[in-house]
């Protein structure tokens, strides 16, 4: 019976990472550019709404029987994960006004 070898090892990249990153994060000097700051303070604010918006429509909705209250309690689980996933390149998703505020602040954005 013959013995198996594993596959060899697939050698790493470097290149194809870091363009693979670039077109998911982009560029690091555009995420601390102090320029861009409005994106990052508009991106707080609208994910923050949004957040907001579902998870208050969402006991809304459930008071009023027309959802469970399964969907009322993993709907606003769900929007954080997509605004971290949408947002979280431009501003961090920090999703809480305060913490924007304070490092918008020390201009630690």
């Amino acid at each position: 019976m013959a013995v198996q070898q594993a596959p060899p090892l697939v050698v790493h990249d470097p290149q194809r990472a870091h363009h693979l990153l670039m077109l998911e994060f982009g560029e690091r000097t555009e995420f601390d550019n102090p320029r861009l700051e409005y994106r990052r303070l508009f991106s707080e604010l609208l994910g923050t709404f949004m957040l907001v918006l579902v998870a208050a429509g969402g006991g809304i909705l459930h008071a009023k029987g027309q959802i469970s209250v399964t969907a009322a309690v993993v709907a606003p689980g769900l929007m954080v994960m997509a605004i971290i996933l949408f947002m979280g390149a431009i501003s961090g998703a920090h999703l809480n006004p305060v913490v924007s505020l304070a490092f918008a602040v020390r201009g630690d954005f």
